[in-house]
């Protein structure tokens, strides 16, 4: 009898044991991290120029890069909505910083390939080769352009937002 309940015993803390291991090893494997990321760019349409009111052309799009973002394996969305804040931060920031040098929000590590230091003159730049490429827009003592923040890619990354609806500049 002594003998039988021991092997009870025996088998009754095996089964426990690999029970606690098993519930250890799916509570790894849950909190195990991932990364994922979205694409960002600054949109940009030209919507007025001197003498003419209503400009229709299409954006064209400036400064491309990504974000990347971690968190738990089973929450993915959870990663991307993070990347695509992270970089919607960053170009908020940037735009609403004074243009030059990069806010810190864009020099942390879930942010890629972010390459503009002087977000003005380059957004004015890239307006300016555009306009070169339109005979009809060219020579205009001013511009007008409306600015947005895009991210895109899976689930939770799609996202745009008006940085500014009536940006003056000149070009040349």
């Amino acid at each position: 009898m002594t003998t039988a309940l021991t092997d009870q015993g025996s088998v009754f803390v095996r089964a426990l044991s690999l029970t606690l291991a098993a519930v250890i090893m799916m509570s790894s494997v849950a909190e195990a991290k991932i990364k994922r990321g979205c694409k960002a760019w600054y949109e940009v349409d030209i919507i007025r120029a001197s003498g003419i009111a209503n400009v229709a052309t299409p954006p064209f799009t400036y400064g491309q890069f990504s974000a990347r973002r971690g968190c738990g394996n089973s929450v993915p969305n959870r990663c991307r909505r993070r990347a695509r804040n992270s970089a919607h931060l960053c170009m908020n920031d940037h735009w609403n910083s004074g243009f030059v040098g990069k806010p810190q929000s864009c020099l942390n590590s879930a942010i890629q390939a972010y390459y503009t230091s002087d977000l003005k003159r380059a957004i004015q730049s890239a307006s300016c080769n555009y306009i070169a490429g339109k005979s009809w827009l060219r020579g205009k003592s001013r511009y007008w352009i409306s600015v947005r923040a895009r991210t895109s890619g899976d689930k939770e990354c799609p996202k745009k937002v008006t940085l500014s609806s009536s940006y003056r500049f000149r070009c040349g």
